[in-house]
């Protein structure tokens, strides 16, 4: 009735109610809240106590795996199996989900573990935003473009429900991947108007939580929207869509980590170099491939920074994260060199770290 306990007096309150009721679940849960800021440890212990007593009672699950996570000696597998009980928990709540899901994207769990889960949870995941983002994520891994397009229309997304929305993200990668999907199958008219849709953000999406709107990708778009109206057959119009995805890039950027940033800096710098090739600048594009292939190699190199709590958007960027998009560069200088052998290589590494890293899946399901 009186909400969080914070006072130092509630200290020798909730201990006497432990003596009085040793029963009673909520007395050391409470108490594990009050202490956790300045002693840790105890406050793991209680919210032990408490789990014990009531197994079902998801948020002390919950509070354990924070616990866990952000120790001095993280316990990442620990971290998990607490949020795992919370959300098979009776009451579940949408939060913990998006939570697990971010150790599991830490860990690299495969998609395959971890997209059923929020399905066989769809109506409770969807009850909040940055549930439903990662959700959305993981069907665009995974490939089903119009099931993440279709959560995404319509319903508003609120910047407040979840730091790391990149909702935005997600609308931009389906209609690029149908795009390409849908050019492989010879419905140029199609790819064209997903091309046209992926920078277009809808007013329901906040660009601005993750920092990336359409225009991060302009020139990949672009590059896509030459090879569909190439293959429909209006040359003009393929040789102005690779005009505009060699041009230099606009300044700017949003604020996503540093080496997110990078990897969609190193996309931008393919397309590019493909649109060079297409018009007759074959020795320019070398060198942008090459320079690609050297820098994913440098970032394989560079000691992998700490790993927080959270995946990616404003949080530091995982190991694993970092180690998946260096892959991802290297691969994309391959491929436009020619080296599809190593090209396969070095997605095939990107995909093992990073397992929900939807462009380098893409690519490398195109590769025979």
């Amino acid at each position: 009735d009186y909400v969080f306990p914070f006072q130092n007096e509630a200290i020798e309150v909730l201990r006497a109610a432990m003596a009085a009721n040793p029963k009673d679940a909520r007395a050391p849960y409470y108490l594990g809240n009050l202490l956790y800021d300045w002693q840790p440890e105890e406050a793991a212990r209680m919210w032990e106590a408490s789990a014990a007593l009531d197994s079902q009672f998801a948020i002390v699950h919950r509070n354990l795996a924070i616990a866990w996570a952000h120790q001095k000696t993280p316990d990442l597998n620990r971290a998990i199996a607490e949020l795992e009980k919370a959300v098979a928990a009776e009451r579940k709540y949408p939060l913990h989900f998006a939570e697990l899901d971010e150790f599991y994207e830490q860990a690299g769990v495969p998609l395959e573990r971890r997209l059923p889960l929020f399905e066989r949870n769809a109506a409770v995941v969807a009850q909040r935003d940055d549930a439903q983002n990662r959700f959305i994520g993981l069907k665009v891994a995974a490939g089903a473009y119009d099931d993440a397009i279709r959560m995404m229309t319509g319903r508003p997304f609120a910047v407040a429900e979840g730091a790391n929305l990149n909702v935005a993200e997600h609308w931009t990668v389906a209609h690029i991947l149908r795009a390409r999907r849908s050019i492989e199958s010879g419905r140029y008219q199609e790819a064209l108007a997903d091309l046209e849709a992926a920078v277009a953000i809808p007013a329901n999406l906040p660009p601005g939580a993750a920092g990336m709107g359409g225009g991060s990708r302009d020139a990949e778009v672009a590059w896509w929207s030459g090879v569909a109206y190439e293959g429909a057959g209006d040359r003009r119009k393929a040789m102005e869509s690779w005009q505009r995805a060699e041009a230099p890039a606009q300044s700017g950027g949003g604020r996503r980590g540093g080496q997110t940033a990078n990897a969609l800096s190193g996309s931008r710098v393919y397309y590019q170099a493909l649109a060079l090739q297409k018009l007759g600048q074959g020795e320019q594009a070398k060198t942008l491939f090459t320079g690609l292939v050297e820098s994913g190699k440098a970032a394989l190199q560079q000691a992998p920074g700490a790993s927080g709590a959270g995946g990616r958007g404003g949080r530091a960027i995982s190991p694993r994260a970092r180690m998946a998009n260096a892959h991802y560069l290297a691969a994309l200088g391959y491929l436009g060199l020619g080296d599809r052998a190593q090209a396969k290589a070095e997605l095939a590494q990107a995909v093992e770290a990073s397992p929900d890293l939807a462009d380098a899946r893409a690519a490398l399901a195109a590769l025979p």
